[in-house]
């Protein structure tokens, strides 16, 4: 039995910073008890994302780093967290990940919006989900997680979406490592203080 080909692309710098390398780590090893093969993809962004990723549990591919040439203009707030203009981004990406034929494809990325996501996704022909909390660009994918806390989700992406789409919301979704569920509860005792009267 063929396994289910997962691929997650992301990234890490001292802008970007490390958490959605972590996120993506737990949702990897959730795959792997599944019985999937999950191939990462990151671009040389000065921090060693492959280390942290640990590239012995599945396949580490890293895209090469800027080359210095500033980024196209764009709509989107962190588009130059990518360093590289998206085609650029888009183009490597593919190619990377067109010989693992991906049954699905998790973007963790701020700087990537619907026409990224078409460019690539539209290449490989796979769902897409997409793990986000900012709402801040166009989306377009068939699973959107967001773990934060909003009365209504749907709202929030109502007008960042461009189709139909499966939205995860809330803390329950969080992708945090499964060990955290056999760590001990802790329970908050009040904390009363005694008013000591002014003089």
């Amino acid at each position: 039995m063929t396994s289910v080909r997962v691929a997650i692309r992301l990234d890490a710098s001292r802008a970007i910073g490390l958490g959605h390398v972590r996120r993506c780590v737990t949702r990897a090893k959730s795959l792997k008890r599944q019985g999937a093969a999950v191939k990462f993809v990151t671009r040389d962004l000065g921090v060693d994302a492959s280390s942290m990723l640990g590239a012995s549990d599945w396949t580490v591919h890293t895209l090469p780093p800027p080359d210095g040439r500033p980024c196209s203009l764009s709509s989107v707030s962190h588009a130059n967290w990518a360093r590289v203009p998206a085609e650029r981004h888009a183009r490597e990406t593919v190619s990377v990940m067109r010989p693992l034929r991906p049954d699905a494809l998790v973007i963790d990325h701020y700087a990537f919006d619907a026409d990224w996501r078409r460019a690539v996704a539209g290449e490989l022909e796979c769902p897409v989900a997409v793990i986000d909390d900012l709402a801040d660009r166009s989306l377009e994918c068939d699973l959107l997680v967001d773990h934060h806390h909003h009365t209504d989700h749907a709202a929030r992406y109502q007008q960042r979406l461009t189709r139909t789409t499966r939205i995860l919301g809330g803390p329950r979704f969080a992708l945090v490592d499964p060990s955290l569920a056999e760590a001990p509860r802790l329970t908050w005792a009040p904390i009363v203080r005694e008013r000591t009267p002014r003089p």
